[in-house]
């Protein structure tokens, strides 16, 4: 039978083989087959390699422990001096708070209203009324204030001497004592100038700012009363202001030495030097000049 279709032409078939197309394709298969099983037991192993690493982290170390005592220690300390320092700004704080209060707290005389209204005079005049002035109501010093006036033109040096003598008695709370020339020129004060000075003390206790104008109308012979009025040292009444008016003939120069020489020729004739000189140096304790 066999012999037959061998006759027949009828050939066996060859067995089917893969084509190289196809071996390829298949033998590229199983390489990324392969590598994909290298790749997933590498990252099986990185997983490991990591599992074992936490592992071992969690395993209690000594050192480790001992950092983080370091660290709490540290910390510790960090807020402490964090803590005294906030301490320390609050201190600060509160002192710059408590002065602050004080200062306003304090007395002023500032004569504002006018400084505004004669702001042609120098502001060294302002301050040297305000400082002194304050320095008695702070009760910085007992010693009195002294402060002659001095001007060319007798009207404006009365009327502006006048409102300072009145701006600073509203400062102290009490009213304006005024020493007129009848004060200085009436008989009995004429004949002893004790009088005068004993009508000083009787009006001083009523207040504790004084004006005394014109020094240009008191005679020589009461005169000597301001050695005693106006002594700052040994004063008739502690805490007191004293204002004096003097006329001059210039305003031109040195105020110090026309303020002298004025007083000079009006009392030099009938005091003798030695008690002319003291009594000058007494009432130009402070000059101020009006402009």
């Amino acid at each position: 039978m066999s012999s037959q279709v061998n006759h027949l032409g009828v050939s066996k078939r060859k067995p089917i083989r893969p084509s190289n197309l196809v071996e390829f394709n298949y033998s590229e298969d199983i390489d990324g087959q392969i590598y994909a099983f290298e790749e997933e037991h590498s990252d099986s192993s990185k997983s490991a390699n990591t599992s074992n690493e936490l592992s071992s982290k969690l395993v209690y170390d000594p050192e480790s422990s001992k950092d983080i005592k370091e660290y709490d220690y540290v910390d510790k300390t960090s807020n402490t001096c964090l803590w005294i320092t906030l301490l320390f700004v609050v201190i600060l704080l509160l002192a710059a708070a408590l002065i602050t209060v004080s200062n306003s707290s304090e007395k002023r005389c500032s004569f504002e209203m006018l400084r505004q209204k004669y702001k042609d005079q120098h502001s060294k005049m302002w301050h040297t009324l305000s400082s002194g002035v304050e320095n008695i109501l702070r009760d910085r010093t007992k010693n009195p204030v002294v402060n002659l006036f001095v001007h060319n033109d007798s009207k404006k040096l009365k009327t502006m001497v006048g409102e300072i003598a009145k701006e600073t008695s509203r400062c102290f709370g009490g009213q304006l004592i005024e020493m007129s020339e009848f004060d200085f020129t009436s008989p009995r004060a004429m004949e002893d100038y004790g009088y005068a000075i004993l009508k000083f003390k009787e009006k001083i206790q009523n207040g504790r700012v004084a004006l005394i104008v014109n020094l240009n109308a008191i005679p020589a012979e009461s005169a000597c009363a301001l050695h005693t009025i106006c002594d700052t040292h040994s004063p008739v009444a502690e805490d007191i202001v004293i204002y004096l008016t003097l006329v001059i003939p210039s305003t031109i120069g040195n105020e110090v030495n026309i303020a002298r020489d004025t007083l000079t020729n009006l009392w030099g004739s009938k005091l003798k030097n030695n008690v002319l000189e003291p009594l000058i140096t007494r009432v130009t304790d402070q000059i101020l000049t009006l402009i």
